[in-house]
C-alpha cells in the first residue's frame, strides 16, 4: 500500500469522518488541510503504530493520524516512546498494535517489586518474539476454475467459510475466488486447511461428477501474498491440474503449523512444484464415501 495524500485523507476520514480539525493521540492540534506542512502548527502526516523499520506493514490497521511533531517524537522507538512530554507504550491487541498512553499508576505501580518487574518484562520478550517469529495468522485460499458452469460452487465455498471475506476474481478467462480469514492465533491455519480439506472432497466427489464444474485448484497459503499475483496468466493456466491430480496444495507454513506435518510424515520427497507449493491430496475419506454412495443411489 503506497502512502500518499489521498491514502491519508482516507485515513483521516476512518478516524475523523468530517472533522476538519482535531488532536492526535499526543493532544498536538491537527488541520485536515495541512497535511505534509512542516511549516504549520497544524501540520499532520501518517506514522507506522508498529515501526516500518521493526518490520510493520503499511496497512490500515498499522497506520495513524498524527501531528508532526508527534510522528518526529516517536519516531522509531518501540515499544516505549515519549511525545508531546506524555510517555505511549505500543502493545498488541488480537493481530494488530495500538498506543496506549501510561498513566501514572502503569509508569510506577507494581514495578517498585523488582520479581514483578522482571517477570513483566520476560512477558513482554517473549510477546514479542512469538509475534515476530510466527506467520501472519492471515490466511488467503485462492480456488481457481478452468471452467465454472455454475454459481452453485461458489454459494457452497461462502456456506464453508462463513467468517471469510471472499472476493471473485477473473484472470484471462480463468475464475477465481479469493478467500481471506483472518485470525488471532495458528488455530486459523487449522481451520483453514481443514475447510480447504473439505472444500476439495466436495468439488472432487460431487461438483465434477454433477457436471458443475470441470477443473479446479486449490492454493491455502499463510502469507500475506496473493498467489494469483504470483503468476503470468499462461502460466496460471498451465499450472491448474485435472479432477484427481492433487488439486490442493499448501505452502510451508500451513505444512509447519497444522496437522498436514504429521499427515505427510515420512513422506521425505515431497511433492513440491515449481513455486515451492507441497501437494496435499488430502480428503475426508468417510465423507468421500458417503457422498459417492449418495452420488450412486441417484444414479
Amino acid at each position: 500500500m503506497k502512502i500518499n495524500k489521498e491514502m491519508a485523507l482516507s485515513l483521516w476520514e476512518r478516524d475523523y469522518g468530517r472533522d476538519i480539525r482535531i488532536d492526535d493521540y499526543a493532544g498536538r492540534p491537527m488541520d485536515k488541510a495541512a497535511y505534509g506542512d512542516r511549516n504549520s502548527v497544524y501540520g499532520w502526516n501518517i506514522d507506522h503504530i508498529y515501526p516500518e523499520s521493526k518490520g510493520g506493514k503499511s496497512v490500515p490497521n498499522n497506520l495513524v493520524c498524527c501531528n508532526i511533531q508527534t510522528n518526529d517524537e516517536k519516531a522509531d522507538k518501540f515499544p516505549a516512546f515519549k511525545a508531546n512530554g506524555q510517555i505511549f507504550n505500543i502493545v498488541r491487541v488480537q493481530n494488530h498494535y495500538e498506543i496506549i498512553k501510561k498513566t501514572a499508576v502503569q509508569e510506577h505501580g507494581s514495578y517498585f517489586d523488582g520479581a514483578y518487574g522482571i517477570r513483566r518484562i520476560e512477558e513482554a520478550f517473549e510477546e514479542e518474539s512469538r509475534y515476530q517469529d510466527e506467520p501472519e495468522p492471515t490466511v488467503k485460499v485462492t480456488v481457481l476454475t478452468i471452467t465454472f458452469l455454475h454459481a452453485l460452487p461458489k454459494r457452497f465455498a461462502e456456506d464453508l467459510f462463513p467468517d471469510a471475506k471472499i472476493r471473485p476474481v477473473l484472470f484471462g478467462g480463468i475464475n477465481a475466488m479469493i478467500i481471506e480469514l483472518r485470525g488471532t492465533n495458528l488455530s486459523i491455519l487449522q481451520l483453514a486447511l481443514d475447510s480447504c480439506v473439505m472444500l476439495n472432497t466436495y468439488l472432487d466427489h460431487y461438483f465434477i461428477p454433477m457436471g458443475l464444474l470441470k477443473k479446479y485448484s486449490i492454493f491455502c497459503l499463510a502469507d500475506d501474498q496473493q498467489v494469483t499475483e504470483s503468476f503470468e496468466v499462461g502460466e496460471l493456466a498451465n499450472f491448474i491440474p485435472g479432477s484427481g491430480e492433487f488439486p490442493l496444495v499448501i505452502d510451508d507454513n500451513i505444512f509447519n503449523h497444522t496437522d498436514a506435518k504429521n499427515t505427510l510424515k515420512g513422506q521425505e520427497n515431497l511433492r513440491r512444484d515449481a513455486y515451492g507449493f507441497i501437494d496435499y491430496d488430502v480428503e475426508y475419506q468417510n465423507l468421500a464415501k458417503t457422498i459417492d454412495n449418495i452420488m450412486k443411489e441417484g444414479d
